[in-house]
């Protein structure tokens, strides 16, 4: 992939509920076309890595996607 094409992806946020992880397997899956065509690069807190500082990682995160979604559900509002 060249700089044009890694400058023009898109970064996309997901928050959701750890009650929801399987609507958020299945979500990826529909934007699975968009990842592989370098349309978007998405993150959520499953890919932290062990050590990290999670409150200034997510923060770091949000800072810099252009796109936040929140998969919202009885269990993200509880």
């Amino acid at each position: 992939m060249n700089d044009v094409q890694e400058s023009s992806k898109l970064r996309v946020f997901i928050s959701y509920s750890h009650d929801d992880e399987f609507l958020l397997i299945e979500f990826n899956k529909h934007l699975a076309p968009l990842r592989r065509s370098g349309l978007i690069e998405t993150w959520h807190d499953r890919a932290l890595i062990a050590g990290e500082y999670l409150d200034d990682r997510i923060f770091e995160e949000l800072n810099t996607s252009d796109i936040i979604l929140i998969l919202v559900s009885a269990s993200f509002i509880a």
